[in-house]
């Protein structure tokens, strides 16, 4: 790894442990063998779910992981006093990184929606509760994680210039997230001032 791993990547990886067993049916036993590794990082993003899940429920990022969502990025990536709309860091402190990013929760309820019913089958088949009750615990988080991710993207919906956006990072204020070029798609999606728009 290059500094550490996008939170989004945590959720893609439930998602390939359930991949990974429906493709070969795991006749070596590897899910089971590394059941305690895996829900690790399904109970380090269900943390964060939770931590998500204690702001006002009409907030725009209520109930959406937050985390870093590239590899590299660190406070230093991000002029301090410029991650938040208003200058002064917002309740996370200055130089916060660990935003909720829109790419975080649409990875981890994929990983809890495809993982659950895997440990569920993986559980039964070995006389399992504890792998059992975890399957359905990620099987019963998956539905209103996707209700509080679409409610947060008709919240953030933008149209500027005629032309819809959603922000990168929920939050954060409309030009910054949602630019406009002179170009017909010419909408940036790249947050920090004086570098490569992504269009």
């Amino acid at each position: 790894m290059y500094n550490h791993i996008g939170m989004q990547l945590h959720g893609r990886e439930l998602t390939l442990y359930a991949q990974y067993f429906r493709y070969t049916g795991d006749k070596k036993g590897l899910i089971l063998k590394h059941f305690d590794k895996i829900m690790g990082r399904a109970y380090m993003l269900l943390a964060r779910r939770r931590a998500a899940q204690q702001l006002p429920k009409g907030a725009q990022d209520y109930g959406m992981l937050r985390g870093d969502a590239n590899e590299d990025l660190g406070a230093t990536e991000i002029t301090c006093g410029t991650t938040y709309p208003d200058g002064k860091g917002g309740p996370h402190g200055d130089c916060q990184t660990e935003l909720p990013y829109i790419s975080i929760t649409p990875e981890a309820w994929r990983g809890f929606r495809e993982l659950g019913p895997v440990l569920v089958e993986i559980g039964t088949a070995a006389n399992r509760p504890d792998v059992v009750g975890a399957g359905k615990l990620l099987s019963a988080e998956a539905p209103p994680m996707l209700a509080d991710f679409t409610a947060s993207l008709q919240k953030s919906r933008r149209v500027i210039d005629g032309l819809p956006c959603h922000p990168a990072s929920l939050n954060w204020d409309s030009d910054r997230n949602c630019p406009t070029g002179g170009e017909v798609f010419g909408h940036s999606f790249q947050p920090y001032k004086g570098r490569t728009d992504f269009k």
